[in-house]
């Protein structure tokens, strides 16, 4: 899992990209200073503290994350992020999660069927959604976001042996 700040700019982001650029936010990357652990009767976390910073430029989020590991099996993550508040806005925050290409099937609670956006979601409504994430692409000739579904609140994407499931009590976007 890697935090990310960084995508492609799109047309919509032709009067900020070159601020985004002189910040380094092409350029993140992740320091850690500290993690420790703590052991409970249910569960044992895991607290770092890091933050994202490009080469020779000031930090843009001082991140406090803390993983609990329940001893069913569960686990949850916390974020707790503070911005550089002179640095411009950030293309996005969010996570990364690399996975091996036999995750094909998805399943999410948000709005759908199709990819939508802030300011692109009239032709979608909230509900239940499957798919495969090879049909969830849009071919665009120059880069745009690809794949977003906004408020959701749950997401599962599973293989044949495993599936992983993110529940969160706050809406958020995914994309493939």
């Amino acid at each position: 899992m890697n935090f990310i700040i960084w995508r492609a700019p799109t047309d919509n982001d032709r009067k900020i990209k070159n601020e985004w650029i002189e910040a380094g936010f092409n350029q993140i990357t992740t320091r850690v200073y500290s993690t420790k652990f703590e052991k409970y009767s249910n569960k044992i976390e895991i607290i770092s503290d890091l933050t994202l910073i490009p080469p020779y430029r000031d930090r843009v989020l001082d991140i406090t994350v803390t993983w609990s590991v329940y001893s069913k099996g569960l686990i949850k993550c916390d974020v707790k992020a503070n911005k550089n508040m002179t640095t411009p806005y950030l293309p996005r925050f969010g996570v990364e999660i690399k996975l091996d290409k036999s995750y094909e099937d998805v399943s999410y609670f948000g709005f759908g069927p199709y990819e939508n956006y802030t300011d692109k979601n009239l032709s979608c409504y909230l509900g239940r959604f499957n798919s495969k994430i090879s049909e969830m692409h849009e071919d665009y000739i120059r880069p745009q976001e690809n794949g977003s579904h906004h408020f959701c609140r749950e997401v599962s994407i599973n293989n044949k042996k495993a599936k992983i499931y993110v529940l969160s009590e706050n809406d958020f976007m995914f994309f493939v």
